[in-house]
């Protein structure tokens, strides 16, 4: 068998927004936010196979977070970053 290198991975730039996600993951905790008015997290992410074959991570937007299911056909929508200058590609059902 072959033996395979571990992956390196790289140092997160620590903010004070995620300061407490990463001090936990350093204590083995893994801290999730939640929508305090529906215990829900407040989006959804998946791997989204777009019809060219490649596979992405993004997030699903403008839906019933109950009603998402596997293989469920999406389409890509654009959301502006949080300066504004840059779209940034996510997904909604179709």
């Amino acid at each position: 068998m072959t033996e395979v290198a571990e992956r390196e991975y790289p140092t997160p730039a620590i903010s004070m927004e995620t300061e407490a996600y990463w001090a936990a993951a350093n204590e083995g905790k893994l801290l999730m936010k939640r929508c305090t008015d529906c215990k829900r997290t407040p989006y959804a992410i998946a791997y989204v196979t777009v019809d060219e074959g490649i596979t992405m991570l993004s997030n699903i937007v403008e839906c019933d977070y109950d009603g998402l299911s596997v293989g469920q056909t999406v389409e890509v929508t654009f959301r502006k970053s949080s300066d504004g200058e840059q779209s940034v590609p996510v997904f909604r059902p179709a």
